[in-house]
């Protein structure tokens, strides 16, 4: 719906540009995040600080990782952002 209306105000290209995703920046996010889901199950994570994040919520759902950071949790868990979100109310401490 977006690009339709961008493209009936003529937004394209004079007040929206569009740039290609660099390669393996999309695959980096979504690995590195496999990762440390991996760290956690593993115990090999000791400290995890978010910053401004909540993978909780938006980590690819097959790594259920609300269920990691309950029954896995890392000895110490930070999280900082806005809100106590879910990953935030997950945590040891939460600093807005």
């Amino acid at each position: 719906v977006v690009h339709a209306i961008n493209e009936a105000l003529g937004n394209h290209g004079q007040t929206v540009q569009h740039t290609a995703v660099a390669d393996g920046m999309e695959q980096s996010s979504v690995a590195s995040i496999r990762e440390l889901a991996t760290a956690i199950q593993e115990g090999t994570a000791d400290t995890v600080v978010f910053l401004d994040s909540n993978p909780v919520y938006d980590a690819p759902a097959e790594l259920k990782f609300g269920e990691l950071l309950r029954t896995r949790k890392p000895r110490t868990t930070i999280h900082v952002g806005l809100h106590e979100d879910e990953t935030g109310l997950l945590c040891d401490w939460h600093f807005p």
